[in-house]
């Protein structure tokens, strides 16, 4: 990042601030989407972080270019945060259980994938392509759900956003045994995935 004059803490802080931004913007994205629908909240989240990605590259000084990663970890919790959602909207046992298959298989090859695709792209073509080319995949996405995905909650909740009834709900999973300990083998599995995904991308640079 001498482009900005920033040293590697700097840059390993964005994806940092990245994976904040999602964390915080999943608990917000599910009571929205019983709120409003799901399609609204999806094609703002995808609109965000597709804005963010462009924006990003145009970015001089680490500063801006640190609360871009952040809003763009915000925008990309949608996929965390919804899609699980509007699956289970439309699927139901089986099916659903096939499709939460399928979801891990092409996703598991990811993190061992992505760092190496976007080491390669910044050594052949500086560290803009990879924003470049995320924010362009997340734009087909985003026309491709704005053109064909209907609206799949069909029993809206207005009271789902309510301040009162958020705490009440998290209050409830929070002191569910076997949620906490379902949660935390899926938080320690993201960890490790994430602290792979921040490192290694400097490793292959290196190399």
């Amino acid at each position: 990042m001498t482009y900005m004059h920033a040293n590697k803490q700097s840059t390993q802080q964005s994806v940092s601030l990245f994976i904040l931004g999602v964390g915080i913007s999943i608990f917000i994205y599910g009571p929205l989407s019983d709120k409003v629908g799901r399609k609204p909240v999806e094609l703002f989240g995808l609109g965000l972080a597709c804005l963010t990605s462009y924006t990003a590259v145009l970015t001089h000084h680490v500063i801006p270019f640190l609360i871009m990663r952040f809003l763009q970890g915000v925008g990309s919790g949608v996929c965390w945060g919804l899609g699980r959602i509007i699956a289970a909207d439309i699927m139901q046992g089986e099916r659903l259980a096939a499709l939460g298959s399928y979801f891990t298989l092409f996703l598991s090859p990811s993190p061992l994938l992505a760092p190496a695709l976007s080491g390669y792209m910044q050594h052949w073509f500086d560290w803009q392509a990879n924003f470049i080319l995320l924010g362009s995949i997340i734009l087909i996405v985003l026309l491709i759900f704005f053109l064909w995905l209907e609206e799949t909650n069909q029993h809206k909740r207005p009271e789902a956003f309510i301040l009162n009834e958020l705490i009440k709900n998290y209050a409830s999973f929070f002191s569910h045994r076997v949620f906490i300990s379902c949660g935390l083998l899926t938080g320690i599995d993201m960890a490790a995935n994430f602290i792979y995904v921040m490192v290694s991308s400097f490793i292959f640079q290196q190399q």
